[in-house]
Parts: structure tokens; C-alpha cells; sequence
């Protein structure tokens, strides 16, 4: 049994409900906090991201690709700044594990979202810095992302990462799609548009979300 509030229905009546797994986009978070117990995995075609709630607004995990390179820890503390106003930050930290255990990744962020479970819009802010063999590189990331949960079964999902560096032109756009199939299990794909200096390539992007 689940506790239903009027912000679960639309202007005609209709039932909708919170997305679960409204606190992520494709690979961007927002300011909404995992709940209580709503543990989840986001199964990707390179590997699977595992988030977990500690209570307390505070988020941790792990994402990593099928042969285990890399690995990569992730938390977020999220604060409630408003009754629709949500701010978080948190970070990612990573390592080349047994293939390359010299190599390490770093991203702290900051993420301003507006909304609720099932509609926001997010911007965020990152510096990511990558170091192998005694050299390290890094730049600032933003990302402009949103969700919108039209009815009880379909989510409408954008995503984005732009790299701001002077030589190096990154920007990663993705529109999509998220279908609910049932409590807790969710599909979802993206049209995504990747352009490095100037140069533009279609990715497809194909996810699945399972509570845990």
C-alpha cells in the first residue's frame, strides 16, 4: 500500500504518481535525494551504476563497467531549500583498478534542481581532473538536465554535459524516453548527440532502472 497526495494527479484527474527514479537522469544527478530504502541499479550496455540511501539525504554508490575497468565511487548530500527548491553536493572517484591502478579520476559537483518527482529541471557544476604516471589533466563541466513524468508509464528525459576547456570541445546532448513497466522497474533510451572538436556522432543510449 502506498500513501497518494493530490500533486500524484494531473489537472484532468488522471493518476501519475512519482517517477522512482526521479533523482537521475541519464548520467546526471539533481538535488533530490534517493529515498529511504529505494535503492536502486541503472543497468547500462557498459556496465551497471549502483546507488544506495544511507538516510539522512545522503546517497552512495558505484558504477563500473563489465570487466571492472573503471571503478568509480559516488555520494551526495542533498538539503531542501524550498518546497520545490532542492540543492546537493556531492562526488565522484575513481580508479583504473587492476589494470591500471595508477590511474584516478575525480569529479566534486554542485546541482541546483527545481521541482519534484515528477517534473524538474536541474543545472549543475563540476571540475573533473584525471591523473595517471605522474601527469593530471582536468576541466570545468556544466549540465543543463530535466524530467517530466506525462503518465503513469512514459517519462520525458533530457541530459547534458558540456566541457568547458579551451582545447578540448565537448558536448554530450541526450533527449529520451523512459517507459515504467512496473513498481520499480523502469527501460529507457536516449537519441543522444555526442560533438568533440566540431564533429558530431549519434550514440544511442540504452538503460534499465531495478529497485533494490
Amino acid at each position: 500500500m502506498e500513501l497518494v497526495n493530490s500533486s500524484d494527479f494531473d489537472n484532468r484527474g488522471t493518476f501519475v504518481g512519482e517517477d522512482k527514479f526521479a533523482t537521475r537522469y541519464f548520467f546526471t544527478t539533481n538535488g533530490l535525494p534517493v529515498k529511504k530504502g529505494e535503492h536502486y541499479v541503472q543497468w547500462n550496455l557498459y556496465g551497471p551504476d549502483f546507488q544506495f540511501s544511507l538516510g539522512n539525504n545522503i546517497g552512495v554508490g558505484v558504477m563500473t563497467s563489465w570487466i571492472g575497468i573503471p571503478i568509480i565511487g559516488t555520494i551526495k548530500k542533498s538539503w531542501e531549500l524550498g518546497e520545490n527548491t532542492q540543492f546537493a553536493v556531492g562526488g565522484l572517484l575513481g580508479t583504473g583498478s587492476w589494470s591500471d591502478p595508477d590511474f584516478g579520476l575525480a569529479l566534486p559537483f554542485a546541482s541546483l534542481s527545481y521541482g519534484n518527482r515528477r517534473s524538474n529541471i536541474a543545472f549543475s557544476a563540476g571540475y573533473g581532473a584525471v591523473w595517471s604516471d605522474g601527469s593530471s589533466n582536468g576541466a570545468a563541466l556544466v549540465s543543463v538536465a530535466g524530467m517530466k513524468k506525462l503518465s503513469s508509464k512514459i517519462s520525458l528525459v533530457f541530459d547534458s554535459i558540456i566541457l568547458l576547456s579551451e582545447s578540448n570541445d565537448f558536448t554530450l546532448f541526450i533527449p529520451g524516453i523512459r517507459w515504467h513497466q512496473s513498481q520499480g522497474r523502469s527501460f529507457q533510451i536516449g537519441f543522444s548527440a555526442l560533438s568533440i572538436d566540431g564533429e558530431i556522432a549519434p550514440i544511442p543510449m540504452v538503460q534499465w532502472y531495478r529497485s533494490l
